[in-house]
């Protein structure tokens, strides 16, 4: 059978507890610390792309919070802290940093617009194309870009141009 197109919640058990083991070893990083290799390329990253006239938008992999939560698998108050690190460095270099789980720009997504953790389904996919996309074109060409009227998110313009709460 074929599960990859399923929602976690269609899944069968055996594969749920495959997916909560798996990704509650990735969240388990803790604090992002300096001398962190990761956080060394990513100013690399930011300084050359800054040094060559390069418009940059960063923005975080939309994460299945009910998911998340129902396992305890990500320390929120953790996660603040590291993306406040990598939107402060982001920022610093004339980046547009984009945070999908918290704040402002936080996508409402569903549990049933993502596979697992942190892939989304179709559907989930293209919310989150969307609205990266109008958000982004905010700071890449300094204006809203228009959207077809059937677009069937009117609020999704206002709140990625920062015209709605």
């Amino acid at each position: 059978a074929l599960y990859r197109f399923s929602s976690f919640q269609r899944l069968p058990t055996g594969i749920q507890q495959q997916i909560i083991r798996h990704y509650s070893k990735i969240y388990a990083v803790g604090s992002v610390a300096e001398g962190n290799p990761g956080l060394f390329f990513y100013r690399k990253m930011l300084d050359l792309l800054r040094e060559n006239g390069k418009r940059v938008v960063v923005y975080t992999t939309p994460l299945n919070r009910s998911l998340l939560d129902s396992y305890t698998m990500l320390d929120w108050d953790e996660y603040r802290l590291n993306m406040a690190l990598f939107r402060s460095l982001a920022e610093a270099r004339g980046a547009f940093f984009i945070d999908t789980n918290d704040g402002p720009d936080q996508i409402d997504l569903l549990e049933s617009d993502f596979h697992d953790t942190d892939h989304t389904l179709d559907g989930g996919g293209a919310k989150v194309g969307r609205y990266l996309w109008l958000r982004s074109a905010c700071f890449l060409f300094g204006q809203c870009q228009p959207t077809r009227a059937d677009s069937g998110q009117p609020d999704m313009v206002g709140k990625a141009c920062g015209r709605l709460e």
